[in-house]
């Protein structure tokens, strides 16, 4: 629990960077747009998520979530970089799914420490818009 409480944006803020410059590559001219859609969601969902955590019981900073959530993201920058190397629609759609699982499998152990103890039975609830977070980035 300690380690939570140690939170920055520095690394997230980067890794949201690297997504967006990514994206902004592949899609062409629209830059403004492709950055804005993604620090904005990054900054929605984590209110969305911190949200939701505390309508189940817990006690999240609003900071300490957008944190993990923005460092969780990086599998997702790792497949936007495997896909200049490959292309096929049957390649991106292994790239992605295993990016996706990546990013839920290791934003589980941040909502278990959001839900207090009793709560537990909880967290499927707090992963819904978790898993529909990173759902979307992919």
């Amino acid at each position: 629990m300690e380690v939570m409480r140690n939170w920055d944006l520095y690394g997230p803020m980067l890794i949201l960077f690297g997504l967006a410059c990514i994206i902004s590559i592949e899609v062409g001219n629209h830059y403004g747009i492709i950055f804005s859609i993604c620090f904005a969601a990054w900054w929605v969902g984590a209110f969305i998520i911190t949200i939701n955590s505390s309508l189940l019981g817990g006690h999240p900073a609003f900071f300490q979530t957008a944190s993990v959530l923005g460092y969780c993201l990086l599998p997702i920058d790792i497949a936007a970089v495997m896909y200049w190397f490959f292309d096929g629609w049957l390649y991106r759609i292994v790239v992605s799914v295993a990016a996706f699982l990546w990013c839920c499998t290791a934003s589980v152990a941040f909502v278990k420490l959001l839900l207090p103890a009793k709560k537990r039975g909880r967290k499927l609830l707090a992963l819904y818009p978790v898993w529909i977070f990173y759902g979307a980035y992919t």
